[in-house]
C-alpha cells in the first residue's frame, strides 16, 4: 500500500511539473547591455549634452528618458 501512495505522489508531482512547464508565462522584454569605456572628459561631454537636451525638453516631461541616463553618468563621474 505504501508503494501505491509513493507512486501516486510521484505521478502527481510529475503532472504538476508538466503543468508548470506548459502554462504560459508572461514574456519579459530582454535588455541588451553594451559596455564601453569612456574617458572622464567624454563622460562630462555626454552629461552636458544630455542636460542640454533635458532642459530643452523640460516642458514635455521626460519623454526620451534622459534623466536616468543623466543620473548614471553623474554617479559615474563622482566615483572616478
Amino acid at each position: 500500500m505504501t508503494n501505491f501512495f509513493n507512486d501516486l505522489n510521484k505521478l502527481v508531482n510529475t503532472i504538476d511539473k508538466v503543468d508548470r512547464m506548459w502554462t504560459e508565462k508572461p514574456k519579459r522584454p530582454k535588455t541588451k547591455y553594451i559596455t564601453k569605456r569612456f574617458t572622464e572628459k567624454e563622460i562630462e561631454t555626454l552629461l552636458m549634452a544630455l542636460e542640454c537636451f533635458d532642459d530643452n525638453e523640460a516642458d514635455n516631461g521626460d519623454e526620451w528618458g534622459y534623466r536616468p541616463i543623466i543620473k548614471k553618468l553623474d554617479t559615474k563621474l563622482r566615483t572616478v
